[in-house]
């Protein structure tokens, strides 16, 4: 898509044009991780550090189409993204189970450490609640997200500041089974 797409950008303040020029990217990723199972308990952990060489991201160009700020897609020199995960669940004899994870990520343009570059959060948190019946013919959950602010972007005039807020997702879901005897059900 970076090298065919010719439009409004996805916010509709600006215009992307095309650059046949791009190149692919190439990286060199590194993961390191851990898990640990037992009965009733999960937990797994992972570092990655990715170094992302031609990185591709949107940049201005500094012309004008249609009175709209022009921008296309370019190879960056280097960027770095790195982090870690935390996952973890432990399970209740009595049919309810906690369960959790962590994210942080962390990115840089490597070339230039003043210019903000990032594609994605920079922290998440999920807690899930949940209760399974015995017989397993329904269950019942509770999620909550929290995403983290994000400093690490170019806001430029956006009406909610220079930082991406923080903010929370709740979810209740619950389900049951119809036909426990069913085909459905045993697959």
């Amino acid at each position: 898509i970076e090298r065919f797409f010719d439009g409004l950008t996805p916010e509709g303040n600006g215009y992307l044009s095309v650059n046949e020029k791009i190149k692919a990217e190439t990286s060199l990723n590194i993961d390191v991780g851990l898990k640990f199972r037992s009965e009733n308990l999960y937990f797994e952990g992972v570092y990655f550090n990715n170094t992302i060489y031609d990185g591709i991201r949107v940049v201005p160009t500094g012309g004008k189409v249609n009175n709209m700020n022009e921008y296309v897609y370019a190879n960056i020199d280097r960027l770095l993204q790195q982090g870690f995960e935390f996952d973890a669940e432990y399970r209740f004899d009595f049919g309810l189970s906690l369960a959790g994870n962590y994210t942080k990520i962390t990115s840089e343009d490597l070339a230039n450490p003043d210019f903000p570059y990032t594609n994605t959060f920079s922290s998440k948190i999920n807690l899930f609640l949940r209760y399974d019946n015995a017989e397993n013919d329904f269950w019942a959950e509770y999620h909550i997200r929290f995403q983290g602010e994000q400093k690490d972007v170019t806001l430029t005039g956006n009406p909610i500041g220079d930082v991406i807020p923080s903010f929370n997702v709740h979810n209740f879901s619950a389900g049951v089974t119809l036909f426990p005897d069913s085909d459905f059900s045993q697959k």
